[in-house]
């Protein structure tokens, strides 16, 4: 196909998106033209296969807050954290939270049967020796099985506002690291991260430990990164952490080097001065300021109900923006 011809079948599909369709196309084509292995083109194509399922499943629902609950597939109905977990997602509901899983039994399992089928998405992972969905989410058109891990962890961060982590194996290592790394480098949106675990157990207070012995203390990572995530073992602490953190907050976005937060009321003046003292750090030695969605024309057509708070933000120290949200949410 000629550049010409592509450009000629845009026009006639009249897409919202010309331009990004038009450049998809062409890196696809020349994948096609210059790989040797059917392998590298299956994958793209499942890839963006198992994004178009994601994008439908969530697209009727974008506007409700979820939380992913990870944890040990192990967990059997009767151990305390299964418990827990069944409260929780029957908790996230009075928030107005949904409930997002693995799909898979344990501590997934406990977090669809909380939430239930109206409240609850499964992410399933195809693997080689299991793994069938659990009965609380089989079958529902909520429910989608991806074949690579990397897709269902963006499915897990990019359709979700906090992230509630149940002690469990590599997996539940491997998707809780992934979302503080993203926070931690400004891929991800800042959120609620918490570490759960029933009140006799010290699994999260170890993992803590070595968090700090081993990655903070050896200056692997800056001292604000510890404010990314939180621990409890009580319930109604952890649905207040979800609860409050979207007190007054509702969300972030980076335009070049300034920093736009979304909030639902204006802060008082005072407030607008502590910040732009307390946070110069962050924000290049400049001011906050405030005001309505059109004060930010890159972003006014997003939330156009929500006032902004804007500063130059110096996109490193993202683990400092927590105390910024707490600040915030006084």
């Amino acid at each position: 196909m000629t550049h010409d011809n592509l450009n000629e079948l845009i026009s006639q599909l009249k897409l919202n998106h010309p331009d990004i369709i038009t450049k998809a196309i062409q890196d696809l084509i020349h994948i096609d033209s210059n790989s040797t292995s059917e392998n590298d083109v299956k994958l793209t194509q499942v890839t963006i296969q198992e994004l178009k399922e994601t994008y439908d499943v969530y697209q009727s629902t974008r506007d409700i807050k979820k939380a992913c609950i990870f944890g040990s597939a192990r967990s059997k109905p009767d151990h305390p954290n299964y418990i827990m977990t069944d409260e929780i997602a029957r908790r996230l509901i009075d928030i107005d939270f949904m409930t997002i899983t693995g799909a898979g039994p344990g501590i997934m399992e406990a977090g669809n049967k909380g939430a239930g089928r109206d409240h609850s998405f499964g992410l399933n992972i195809i693997l080689p020796f299991e793994q069938e969905a659990n009965k609380y989410i089989l079958n529902d058109p909520k429910l989608i099985d991806y074949k690579y891990f990397y897709t269902r962890k963006l499915a897990f961060i990019k359709e979700s506002h906090a992230s509630i982590c149940f002690p469990g194996g590599f997996g539940t290592h491997d998707e809780g690291f992934e979302v503080l790394t993203l926070i931690q480098t400004g891929r991800c949106a800042p959120r609620p991260v918490i570490m759960m675990s029933h009140p006799d157990s010290d699994y999260w207070e170890r993992w803590e430990k070595y968090i700090k012995d081993q990655l903070l203390d050896r200056h692997y990572i800056s001292p604000e990164d510890m404010d990314i995530f939180q621990l409890t073992k009580s319930v109604d602490e952890c649905i207040h952490m979800i609860d409050s953190f979207y007190k007054n907050y509702h969300s972030i976005r980076y335009i070049g080097k300034t920093g736009i937060i979304r909030i639902n009321h204006k802060l008082e003046p005072e407030l607008l001065k502590e910040l732009s003292k307390e946070f110069s750090d962050i924000a290049c030695n400049g001011d906050f300021t405030q005001g309505d969605a059109e004060m930010c024309p890159e972003d006014s057509h997003h939330y156009t109900d929500k006032y902004r708070l804007v500063f130059p933000f110096n996109k490193v120290n993202y683990g400092r923006l927590y105390k910024l949200i707490e600040k915030i949410n006084q």
